[in-house]
This record gives C-alpha cells, structure tokens and sequence, in this order.
C-alpha cells in the first residue's frame, strides 16, 4: 500500500499524527514506514526532511515503489499511532532553494534556450547546470529579473496531470514522462514537472543571490543561493565589508573605490620600492667596486714603495759588495769581518722585505733577468750559459728592479728548448 504523501497535500504542515505499519532494523537505525506522512523523501535534487516520529529522531527518509520509508534511531512498535514533527526551518530552507531555482531556470531556459541539465541541493549551495554559454553580465539581468519575480509575489500553482491533459501543458522535463505528473507552475518564469515542496508565493522565496558561474562541460554551472541562505550570505558579506570600510575611513558603499586606489598607492610604493632597491643595488656594486680599486691601488702604493726603497738602497749593496772586495783584496781584515756582518744583515732586512737577488752563474740566460755584456768561448757548455755575474740583478716577486750585468758563452752547442707546459 503506497504510504499518503502529506508534503503534497499541505507542504506547509509541520506536524501530523500517522500509524506505524511496519519496523525493522536496517542500515543507519530502524526502517518505519506509515499509512502516512508529512517527512519529505529525498528525490528530484532536493534532501529529505529530518524531524521526530513518536519523539524520535528521524535521520533520513527515502521512497521505494510509493511507500515512504523513513530511517529512525530507535524502534517504534508496529500499529502504534505516533505523532510526526518536521524541522521545519530545514523543511523551509529546501523549499526557498527549490522554488528560486525553478524561478531561475525558467528564466534562463526561456531567455538561452537550453536545457537544465543538473541540479543538486547542497547543504552550502545550489548547483545548477546549463548546456549554453552564459555570461556573467546576462547573469545579473537574470538574477534581477528573477527577484523582480519574487517582489511582485506571485501565485504558485502545483497540479497533477495526466494523459491527454498533460500533453495540452508546455513543461519543462528531461525525459517524457506518463502516468500522474505533478507539474509546478510559477506563472510568467517557469513550468516544470518536479516531485519536491515548494512555497505558496514567489514572494516566500525571499531572495535570490547569484554566487558564480563557471564553464561546464558544455555549458555552464551556477551557484545560488535563496532565502535565508541568500539573507545570512550577505549579511556576512555586508560585515565584511563595513570591517574594510572602517580600516580603509570610508563608507562601506565607497570600499571598492577606496581599495583600488589603495591597490594604485600600493603598486606605485612596489615601482618605487623596486626602483631603490635597484638603486641600492647598483650603489653597493659600485662601492664594492671602489672599495676594491681602493684596496688594489694601496697594495700597488705599498709596493711601489717598496720597490723605490729597494731600488734606492740596491747602490748600498753595490757599495758594501765593493768594499768588501776591496778589504779582501787589500788585506783590510780588522774592516772585512764588520763590512761583511753588515752586508750580512743588510741583505737578509731586504730579502725579508721581498727583495730577490738573480745571480744566474751557470745557468740558461735569461734576457728578461739579465743584460749581456759580454761573450766568451767556452765548448764545454751550452750556448748562452752564464758564465760570470759581473753585478747582480734584483727583482720583488716577478718584477725585476734592476737587470743581472753578466757574460755570456758561445762556441758550444744549442741549447734545447724547454718543453712548454
């Protein structure tokens, strides 16, 4: 026996009395079902209605074949009358959903010439897809149109149909349908069958606020929200905005033109902030670039400083180097032995300094180190082997200060190259 379906008859009755023909256990609790009932089954995109049955919490109810089964925590005893009690804000709330949905795909349908091709109920949103290309901007003509709809709060008409009735009735459906079709009818915006509770009057859906619309498969999905949805939405979005309007000193109807030129000050604060960072930047190679030219041009003074004490105090070493060999060649040897403790001490100060004695006797001439005087034969060695230092040559690091005086042999054979590196 089909279970009397109370939502039809009267969607706004939020409390009934009903006889219990049947309970067993089942999934989620105890399957009841009742010779009638007011509790909505899930079905056509809307939730089904929650409440109390007998005092009783009523956490789902589905439909099967006619009969209202309704899912309950505890068991009820069978031919038993309980009474029903809906939550009705929730019972309300799906009815503003449903019926602002029907009222903008009406609309939309008539106005693109499509096809709502999905819809579902959320406990956030209503999802609503379209096979058409719809802008965002043709969006808001139908948001305004569709609460235009609602101020003017007109008549909603629910009638079953069926046979040759039905075909007399233009109605949106997706597949062809027989038998009794309940056809829900807001005059003006739409016609279409649908089994789910709706309100008397357009008036009752409150609001309609459309969220966002984005591509679809082939079309397009939108996001709405209704009534007290739509209200608690903008409310919050309205808070939100007063909270900016009040950082940025401004009414909250001026918060848009108050962000952007903040967001202009803001960009120009980045330009200029990049603008010295880039500044700060060049700044700090170019005085990472002179503090280097500094320290290098330092380190070159200091160097030519010391190459100049060196190159002035070299005739001092000539003079000690002559004077010793005067004493040796004269037998001055009371003045050899402090001469040569000077000399010695002299030459060690400079060469601590960096100052290098080349003295090559023996070795390859090297015409960068040496200067030539003189020849002499000698078979027994390569050509230009040194053969006597007349005055030694002195250098600080690769620089030469002043060039070995020497002699140079010949008659002997080539010297080889050395093997480059």
């Amino acid at each position: 026996m089909e279970t009397e379906k109370l939502y039809y008859t009267d969607p706004f009755l939020t409390t009934f009395t009903a006889k219990v023909l049947s309970c067993e256990a089942g999934k989620g609790g105890y399957l009841v079902t009742l010779d009638r009932t007011a509790f909505y089954p899930e079905g056509g995109g809307q939730p089904a209605d929650h409440g109390t049955l007998g005092g009783i919490a009523v956490t789902d109810v589905h439909e099967k074949d006619g009969v209202v089964i309704h899912t309950v925590e505890k068991a009820v005893e069978i031919g038993e009358n309980v009474t029903g009690s809906i939550d009705w804000a929730r019972r309300f709330d799906h009815m503003q959903q449903h019926s602002g949905e029907h009222i903008c795909s009406g609309l939309i349908c008539e106005r693109f010439h499509c096809d709502n091709v999905g819809f579902h109920m959320g406990a956030d949103v209503v999802t609503i897809d379209f096979n058409a290309d719809i802008s965002w901007d043709e969006l808001m003509e139908i948001e305004q149109l569709a609460n235009l709809y609602i101020y003017e709060d007109h008549p909603i008409d629910i009638q079953f149909y069926r046979g040759a009735e039905l075909d007399k009735v233009e109605y949106r459906s997706k597949k062809p349908l027989e038998g009794d079709v309940r056809i829900v009818s807001f005059p003006g915006a739409d016609c279409c069958a649908c089994c789910g509770t709706h309100v008397r009057r357009a008036g009752e859906v409150g609001i309609i606020k459309v969220l966002s619309c984005q591509k679809f498969r082939e079309g397009v999905r939108l996001e709405i929200l209704c009534g007290s949805r739509a209200y608690r939405y903008l409310s919050q979005v309205y808070d939100q905005d007063r909270a900016v309007a009040q950082l940025l000193s401004v009414k909250p109807q001026d918060t848009l033109a108050a962000a952007e030129r903040r967001a202009e000050e803001l960009a120009a604060a980045k330009a200029e902030a990049a603008d010295w960072q880039d500044k700060y930047v060049r700044l700090h190679a170019e005085w990472d670039t002179y503090r280097r030219r500094m320290t290098e041009q330092r380190e070159a003074e200091k160097v030519r400083a010391t190459e100049k004490l060196m190159e002035s105090l070299i005739p001092v070493l000539d003079d000690f180097a002559r004077t010793v060999d005067y004493a040796e060649t004269n037998g001055e040897t009371g003045l050899l032995g402090g001469v040569k403790a000077v000399q010695a001490k002299l030459s060690d100060t400079l060469a601590k300094g960096g100052l290098v004695v080349i003295s090559p006797a023996g070795e390859a001439f090297d015409a960068l180190e040496c200067q030539a005087v003189g020849t002499v034969d000698d078979p027994s060695v390569p050509d230009e082997t040194v053969a006597q230092v007349y005055q030694p040559g002195y250098k600080m690091g690769t620089k030469v200060i002043r060039p070995a005086m020497v002699t140079i042999t010949t008659g002997g054979p080539k010297r080889e190259k050395p093997e480059e590196e």
